[in-house]
């Protein structure tokens, strides 16, 4: 099983975000992930912090928001991409 490159990772992400009216803000370190999202109001934002296996596309992650769904929503699309990419 190969390793998923840094530069794959970024450009899963990034395309990820594209499709993600939420998301304000990006920040990739590695396999890890900040993420800053709107509010439902839009009033506020939020952050979550992800971090992914790049051998399995697993990922966990931490939220200011307790069972918010974006942040699962996002980890699970770059997730998803990962593991097909993986699968290839």
């Amino acid at each position: 099983m190969r390793k998923l490159r840094e530069s794959e990772f970024d450009s899963i992400v990034y395309s990820v975000v594209e499709d993600m009216p939420e998301v304000l803000n990006v920040s990739i370190n590695g396999f890890k992930v900040e993420v800053t999202f709107k509010s439902n109001s839009g009033k506020t934002n939020w952050n979550s912090f992800l971090d992914f296996d790049e051998m399995t596309g697993n990922y966990t992650y931490t939220s200011t928001y307790l069972g918010a769904a974006l942040p699962w929503q996002f980890g699970k699309r770059i997730s998803d991409r990962i593991k097909e990419l993986l699968n290839d």
